[in-house]
C-alpha cells in the first residue's frame, strides 16, 4: 500500500495506525516502535537514501516467523522516494511475491517518486491537508493548554498540515 501526501499530512502516523490495527496491537508497541512484527525502513547517512542492505535486512526479518499469534507482519518504508535503484528493485521483488501475512506500507510525497512498477503493485491512499477549521479543532485537542490565537496562526501558516503545526 502506498500512502501519499505532502509533509505534515500524517502519512507516517497513518502507516503506524494501520500497522497497529493489522497487527491487532492493543499495547501500543507499534506506536512506540518496539513491536517485533513491525519493521520500519528509513534512509540513513547524509544522503538519507534507503540502501539495498536496509531493504534486504528488512526482507530477511519479514521472512522469519511472526512473533505474535496472528502470524502477521508489517514493513513500513518511510519516504519511499529515498529508495535508490537497487533498493527499489529489491523491494519490487518482495512486492511481486510477498511473504504470507506480510503487508508493505510505503509513504511518499507522490507516486512520481517511486518506480512505476512499484506503483502498479500497490493500493494508493492520498492524504490531503485538513481545512483550517479542522486543523484548529484537532490542534486544540492535542494541545489544550496552547493559546487558541497562536494555534489558529500556526494552522494557517502550515495550511492545515497538522503534523507541521
Amino acid at each position: 500500500m502506498m500512502i501519499l501526501g505532502e509533509d505534515g499530512c500524517g502519512k507516517n502516523l497513518f502507516a503506524r495506525l494501520f500497522a497497529a490495527a493489522y497487527l491487532e496491537d492493543e499495547d501500543g508497541l507499534v506506536e512506540r516502535g518496539v513491536h517485533p512484527d513491525c519493521i520500519t525502513v528509513v534512509g540513513t547517512g547524509a544522503s538519507g537514501l534507503i540502501s539495498v542492505e536496509s531493504v534486504r535486512d528488512a526482507l530477511y526479518e519479514l521472512n522469519k516467523s511472526a512473533v505474535t499469534a496472528n502470524g502477521r507482519r508489517v514493513a513500513i518504508i518511510k519516504n519511499g522516494g529515498s529508495l535508490n535503484q537497487n533498493s527499489a528493485n529489491a523491494l519490487l521483488k518482495a512486492l511481486e511475491a510477498p511473504p504470507v501475512g506480510v503487508i508493505f506500507l510505503i509513504t511518499a510525497k507522490s507516486e512520481d517518486e517511486l518506480l512505476a512498477t512499484i506503483v502498479s503493485r500497490c493500493v494508493k491512499y492520498v492524504l490531503t491537508p485538513l481545512s483550517i477549521d479542522e486543523c484548529l479543532q484537532a490542534a486544540g485537542e492535542l494541545f489544550p493548554s496552547c493559546d487558541r490565537t497562536r494555534l489558529d496562526a500556526l494552522c494557517r501558516l502550515y495550511d492545515g498540515r497538522l503534523g507541521l503545526v
